[in-house]
């Protein structure tokens, strides 16, 4: 793949002309006024030269069509004076005439000065109605970034602004005074295309936005502007053919640089909430995704500037694991995704496992489904709209509802033929974990919203020894039998009725059974969900080398027995907040998130037990990490009851 980033030149935009009609909004008045006349225009924009023919790509947007967007027009003006720091007057012009326009000012006293500052193209009902407590409010203010649309709140124009400090009115304005205002968005266009390099099959399917910064800051007083601290990601966009022209207006978001060198462009893979446009693809089954990072260059800088015009060429023309910019969409029973944002999952997974081919086209044959929410804030929205490619599509449509739920697909006699634990989650185990005893650990539960000592937000997801299906954890910290309230399908408050549990002697695999009842809690002869009535265990379900069943996200898995150390690193009993930490690990927390034992068929001991599965399995033994204050019991321990539920605190892949 060979992704082309291209220098900048500068050029000139003039303002256009309209008429004016003003409203005068939220004033505080304080002193008499003058009437002052001023004239607009717009800087010039950074532009970014452009290199090959695109008279051969048919043309398709996103956030704007760009031939509906006047770049330079000045409409919808708003104009704040503070005198002092204090604010003294807002002031709304829903036309303006750019040659010409006279407003209406405070006067300064003797010794007094005004700052005054301008934003044009953001609509009347962002500042309707709205003063300012102090300056610094104003160059503070965020406008919110919701949508592609909401960048720009005024159809078919360009958030602007500017400020003129440190005047004295009116003295410092004798004649008509020149305002010149700044784009707060820069603007992006992509040629892509798919070249004859490319292995016969592939189809460039989607593009997307990711880690679009969540605000626009107007106000720039000195230096770059705010830097937003939140991203977000928009929804995917259909692409008819293999080549053609995005165009994007974005908002500023400067990330600083990465690590890799100035000459290898494949090495240009992002830093954390990096804005990034993705181009993806499939064949065979499989997804993989381009990821083109914005910036100065094309291999370390990831700075996204306002008033900058970026013309970038993308020409894919192969699969290459060395190429840091392409990723294979990878298999696993869970999938961690932002709130607000969207994941793909591929179905072949469901002909990996012992069960053998369960697909013969992974095309067809099935559809998805969402089996629970433990949230009912949380909304899942599932599409079957990649079917074509052998992929489903999910959503977290609320930006800020985190939590977990279980989707599946089914034949089409409603068997379940494989489900996956859906994360919705702001964490990133990437960036923020921890090291112990030469494994690098999460720094919570698996299906955890938080990490905080004493909230039950901590506690995560169970699960039974070899399975890939959680059981739901529990709704208190201290207590037995309290699960937390799941909740039906992909929205609304609609209680979901959890199976009755299943005891199985018939048989002595169970591993379809399991499959069939992701959410059912199963339990069987020898202590064992798998074995049946049989004593006919399986060791490997879980292993040192990640499996088809094993419960983390992918480059992560269930913990190998070596990865703890002496409990002598193991603190004491945290009675408090119902836990323990690593005494060498700042900031860790293992809360005791209690167990499902198969004998009650119950949710006993939050608060009491704080026992962790591990990988290892012999004989009839599986391995666990247990801390039973009560029971003067701590340290890694075989525990012959694999159908208990336990939590799970995951580790990275070697």
């Amino acid at each position: 793949m060979k992704i082309t980033k291209l220098s900048f030149i500068l050029v000139c935009i003039l303002g256009l002309v309209a008429c004016s009609e003003e409203q005068d909004i939220g004033t505080v008045v304080t002193s008499k006024s003058t009437t002052l006349r001023f004239s607009f225009g717009v800087s010039s924009m950074k532009e970014a030269d452009e290199t090959g023919s695109t008279s051969d790509m048919c043309c398709s947007t996103r956030s704007a069509d760009p031939s509906s967007v006047n770049e330079d027009a000045i409409d919808n003006l708003w104009i704040f004076q503070f005198v002092d720091g204090v604010y003294v007057r807002g002031q709304y012009f829903s036309k303006v005439n750019s040659d010409m326009l006279d407003i209406d000012l405070s006067v300064n006293s003797e010794g007094q000065t005004s700052d005054l500052y301008f934003i044009a193209n953001m609509g009347e009902e962002t500042f309707k109605g709205k003063t300012f407590a102090s300056e610094s409010a104003c160059n503070d203010f965020a406008y919110d970034v919701t949508s592609e649309e909401s960048i720009l709140p005024t159809a078919g124009f360009l958030p602007m602004s500017a400020i003129l400090t440190g005047v004295k009115i009116p003295d410092d304005f004798q004649k008509s005074t020149a305002i010149v205002l700044t784009r707060m968005v820069a603007r992006v266009d992509l040629n892509y295309s798919v070249t004859s390099s490319m292995p016969a099959g592939f189809k460039l399917t989607h593009a997307r936005l990711v880690n679009v910064a969540a605000n626009i800051y107007p106000y720039v007083v000195t230096g770059l502007p705010l830097v937003s601290s939140t991203v977000v990601d928009f929804d995917y966009t259909a692409l008819a053919t293999q080549s053609g022209e995005l165009t994007f207006y974005l908002p500023d978001n400067h990330r600083g640089k990465g690590t890799n060198g100035t000459a290898d462009v494949t090495k240009k893979n992002g830093v954390a909430n990096a804005t990034c446009i993705q181009l993806i693809g499939y064949k065979g089954g499989d997804e993989f995704t381009y990821s083109i990072y914005l910036g100065n260059d094309d291999t370390n800088d990831y700075n996204l500037a306002y008033n900058t015009h970026y013309t970038v060429t993308a020409k894919l023309d192969g699969i290459s694991d060395t190429d840091l910019r392409m990723k294979k969409t990878p298999i696993a029973n869970t999938y961690m995704v932002k709130p607000g944002s969207y994941l793909h999952i591929p179905v072949k997974r469901a002909n990996q496992s012992d069960l053998g081919e369960q697909l013969a086209d992974v095309t067809s044959g099935w559809h998805s489904e969402v089996i629970w929410r433990d949230n009912s804030a949380l909304t899942i929205t599932n599409d079957d709209a990649l079917k074509s490619v052998g992929f489903f599509e999910l959503k977290a449509t609320d930006a800020t509802a985190d939590g977990n739920a279980l989707v599946c697909i089914k034949d089409d006699e409603g068997n379940i033929l494989w489900s996956w634990h859906i994360w919705v989650t702001n964490y990133d185990p990437e960036t923020d974990n921890e090291t112990y005893n030469n494994c690098t650990w999460m720094d919570r539960n698996l299906g955890a919203t938080n990490d905080t000592p004493g909230d039950v937000g901590a506690l995560g997801l169970m699960y039974e020894w070899g399975r890939k299906d959680p059981i739901v954890g529990s709704s208190v910290v201290s207590g037995n039998d309290s699960p937390k309230t799941l909740y039906s399908g992909d929205s609304g408050n609609e209680v979901y009725s959890v199976p009755k549990s299943i005891y199985s002697v018939a048989s002595a695999n169970n591993l379809e059974i399991s499959v069939r009842n992701p959410a059912a809690y199963l339990w069987g002869g020898r202590y064992d969900w798998y074995c049946g009535s049989s004593e006919e265990h399986n060791n490997t379900l879980w292993g040192t080398t990640k499996t088809v069943y094993d419960p983390c996200p992918s480059g992560w898995k269930v913990p190998d027995e070596g990865c703890w150390a002496s409990t002598e690193d193991v603190s004491d009993w945290d009675d408090e907040h119902h836990g323990f930490t690593i005494t060498s690990v700042s900031g860790s927390w293992y809360p005791a998130a209690g167990c499902y034992e198969s004998e009650y068929d119950e949710l006993y001991d939050a608060g009491k037990y704080a026992d962790y599965w591990l990988s290892s399995a012999d004989n009839a033994d599986a391995s666990e990490f247990a801390y039973h204050h009560e029971y003067s019991v701590k340290g890694v321990s075989k525990n012959p009851y694999r159908d208990y539920g336990y939590p799970v605190r995951c580790i990275k892949e070697n």
